[in-house]
């Protein structure tokens, strides 16, 4: 029985969410003619029994039906679990390449982790005691234990490995290589027993990852430092490995090259130590060489900015800077 207060008030008893004529206007209907989801529009259920006490649904409440039945088969088919009906969705969906980016970034990472050194060999264990056993004795301090710094960054879906390794072979691409160096002396470099690589490896791994002490500490998740300290891996300094050839108060080791790397992409390094008991060799030789190059990149943009130089002086400038880091790199 048809409530005699009227159509629009039967409607709202119905359940239907849309006021107005049972039919619809002559607009709604010529615009439910055209509409994609038009196989959807007319259910059995609607349509075989008649209408439902007595009121017909207007155009736009099946086309709000539709919707929902679009939205539940989708949603079926991606994702059993999508929260879709919980809530009333807009007419389509966010892009792919939308979700990918906003996943990505969610997933940006830069971790650092200390691993005991000579955790994946006797030899590097035992080369490291004694050098610890000199440095007490020579500073008059107790011995400590002995850590190396690795880095892994997580960007668009894709995880990187950032340490520095002896050189085993020549496929180094296979390796993700950015930048190799002498060890003991620069003469020697060209032997490859004598020469170390700089790795920043896709998908690669660190053998003694799983030894690391404390677990990763996450320095950002911002994806533009993550993706800036990708950049800066082949722009490592690449002096001689065990030796203070940069007069940075240190030897220059593969923490100097994650102190670095830290350091110029912007990252706060104040409340970054080793382990309790612990030392890492060469950390602050990275920071100081670091602390150099901003001290230079500022005197030079100051200069740029207060001398009268020519624009053919400072192009010349940079095309030297550029040949000098791809001679370093090759």
């Amino acid at each position: 029985m048809i409530d005699q207060r009227g159509p629009r008030r039967a409607a709202r008893a119905d359940g239907s969410t849309q006021l107005g004529s049972p039919s619809g206007s002559p607009s709604q209907r010529a615009s439910v003619r055209g509409h994609p989801y038009r196989p959807f529009l007319h259910p059995p259920a609607l349509t075989a029994g008649g209408p439902k006490n007595g009121v017909r649904p207007t155009a736009r409440g099946r086309l709000r039906s539709a919707r929902l039945e679009w939205c539940r088969r989708r949603s079926a088919a991606d994702n059993p679990h999508s929260p879709c009906l919980s809530f009333r969705m807009p007419t389509g969906t966010p892009s792919t390449s939308l979700q990918v980016a906003m996943q990505t970034s969610r997933t940006a990472a830069v971790e650092l982790y200390w691993i005991p050194l000579g955790a994946g060999g006797h030899c590097v264990r035992v080369n490291g005691r004694v050098f610890e056993a000199i440095a007490a004795a020579r500073q008059h301090r107790q011995r400590c234990d002995l850590y190396h710094a690795a880095l892994i960054v997580e960007l668009d879906g894709d995880r990187y490995t950032i340490e520095l390794a002896p050189s085993p072979d020549a496929d180094e691409a296979s390796r993700g290589v950015v930048a190799t160096g002498a060890v003991g002396s620069r003469r020697l470099g060209w032997l490859r027993l004598f020469r170390y690589e700089v790795r920043c490896w896709r998908n690669g791994s660190i053998p003694d990852l799983g030894e690391a002490v404390g677990g990763p500490r996450r320095l950002t998740s911002d994806p533009r430092v993550a993706r800036r300290l990708l950049d800066l891996a082949p722009t490592v300094p690449t002096p001689v490995w065990g030796r203070d050839t940069l007069t940075a108060g240190e030897m220059w080791n593969s923490n100097s090259v994650t102190a670095w790397l830290i350091a110029t992409a912007g990252l706060s390094t104040d409340l970054l130590r080793p382990p309790p008991r612990g030392r890492a060799p060469g950390w602050d030789a990275g920071l100081e060489v670091a602390r150099r190059s901003e001290l230079d990149d500022r005197a030079w943009t100051d200069a740029l900015l207060t001398s009268p130089v020519s624009r053919s002086a400072i192009a010349g400038r940079l095309t030297i800077a550029s040949r000098e880091n791809e001679n370093r790199v090759a």
